[in-house]
């Protein structure tokens, strides 16, 4: 039996109780509050029904209505809380599939049943974890991301556009991983058709070149200019899905003025660059398997280019001194635990941002190194994307980094099975105290009739 029937088999069959746990304790958590009401109408067909404070596409009720639709034919209503957060649920099992196949690719002589065990430890990633139990457009999302990856690495450019499209649909910021997706699909088209005609070039994979080798690349076109508009037209027609995925999103913004649908008061886009930093410490904290393992590299780079060092602490101290944002929601919204960290430490102590800039410059450079074995394209664009996908959200939402850091994790080299270990251990420690305060922590608002409780 395939070792990912059984990693299915126990993820499905420990989440289920937790689900109930979740749900008994709460029918409504904080933004579920539009999302339920809208599902709602979805499910029931009242497709003409829309809530102007939702921001995103309608995807996620739309994924719901088609789950859900065949229950109404035999008169069964399947559209309370319950059934809507299950295609939540259903999400993520799909993403343990995805997950594992995509592991599989970038792993190909590992283990299957070390990589197993890899996937069942990162679909439990805490902060994702949760919201596989609510009606968030989150999961759903990550679905359609990581099946728009997975059909790209299988070269199935065409299907892989579709999905791009659905996870557009889901939520906006996605155009950002097709805009990735399409840019580093183009340099490994190239740089692989290219590098055989180019004097002394014993690179083969579009997996193996280096940034080197995109600049001889760019050397011989530009000497060959001739050679541009074949190019240009045949990567146009080799990679059109994605390409109309990107126009048509972009016709949507200049004829709505803004990426967002509906209010657009509480998401006004502004350059953030502390976000970075935030991110960086999100991703050493929760891939603690790749901080380890390159810890010690980073330490001894650090040492070998100190003068580089003391420079990009400065730099990242001028950043944080005049480009931290502080949403009026971080500071009114005690029901995440980004409240609670921004008023005992990053409000509290003025000095304490200052001092976090040795952690940030550490993180940043372990989350390099988790994507340095994929190729150069790979990691221009991941870095670039990741800066947009962030840098210009004003508030800090630890929903927002779940995809940049599941990109990087899932393509990073193999990690030690000792270091997995302790990733799982890390992990179940984390969601068992989260949910336990999650289930016995009442938050009460006084316009709000149901109790609220904390999520990340």
């Amino acid at each position: 039996m395939s070792p990912l029937y059984f990693i299915l088999a126990l993820y499905t069959s420990f989440s289920l109780p937790i689900f109930y746990l979740v749900f008994n304790a709460s029918e409504l958590v904080v933004d579920e509050e539009f999302h339920l009401r809208q599902g709602r109408h979805y499910c029931l067909g009242n497709f003409d029904i829309w809530d102007q404070k939702i921001t995103t596409f309608p995807g996620l009720y739309i994924f719901s209505a088609i789950l859900l639709w065949p229950a109404q034919l035999f008169g069964m209503d399947l559209c309370s809380t319950f059934a809507l957060r299950l295609t939540s649920l259903f999400a993520s099992i799909i993403n343990v599939v995805l997950i594992y196949e995509i592991r599989r690719n970038v792993l190909q002589k590992v283990n299957s049943i070390k990589i197993a065990f890899e996937t069942l430890i990162l679909s439990i990633m805490p902060p994702m974890y949760l919201f596989a139990h609510l009606y968030y457009t989150d999961i759903v999302s990550i679905t359609m991301v990581l099946a728009m990856f997975l059909l790209n690495q299988k070269q199935r450019h065409r299907l892989s556009a579709i999905f791009g499209f659905l996870s557009v649909l889901m939520r906006q910021t996605n155009i950002v991983w097709v805009g990735m997706i399409l840019g580093y699909s183009i340099m490994d088209k190239i740089i692989s058709q290219t590098l055989p005609f180019i004097k002394d070039s014993e690179k083969r994979s579009n997996n193996s070149y280096n940034f080197q080798d995109i600049f001889s690349v760019l050397g011989f076109y530009l000497k060959r200019v001739y050679l541009v508009p074949k190019q240009v037209r045949l990567l146009f027609i080799h990679f059109i899905g994605y390409i109309l995925v990107i126009v048509g999103f972009i016709a949507f913004v200049l004829v709505n003025g803004s990426i967002v649908v509906g209010d657009k008061s509480a998401h006004e886009a502004a350059l953030h660059l502390t976000q970075i930093f935030y991110f960086s410490i999100y991703y050493t904290i929760f891939a603690p398997s790749v901080t380890l393992k390159f810890i010690e590299t980073t330490m001894k780079m650090i040492q070998k280019h100190w003068i580089l060092a003391i420079l990009l602490t400065l730099a990242s101290t001028i950043v944080i001194y005049s480009n931290t944002i502080v949403h009026p929601y971080l500071l009114a919204d005690n029901r995440h635990y980004v409240f609670y960290v921004w008023n005992k430490l990053y409000g509290k102590m003025w000095w304490f941002r200052f001092a976090m800039v040795p952690l940030y410059l550490i993180s940043i450079s372990i989350l390099y190194q988790s994507i340095a074995m994929r190729s150069a394209g790979f990691q221009l664009t991941y870095i670039l994307c990741t800066i947009v996908s962030i840098a210009f959200q004003q508030l800090i939402e630890l929903r927002y980094f779940i995809i940049p850091f599941m990109i990087a994790r899932i393509s990073t080299s193999s990690v030690k099975f000792k270091l997995l270990v302790f990733e799982l251990i890390l992990y179940l420690f984390i969601n068992l105290i989260f949910f336990y305060i999650f289930t016995t922590k009442e938050i009460y608002w006084s316009d709000y009739a149901h109790v609220q409780r904390l999520i990340w």
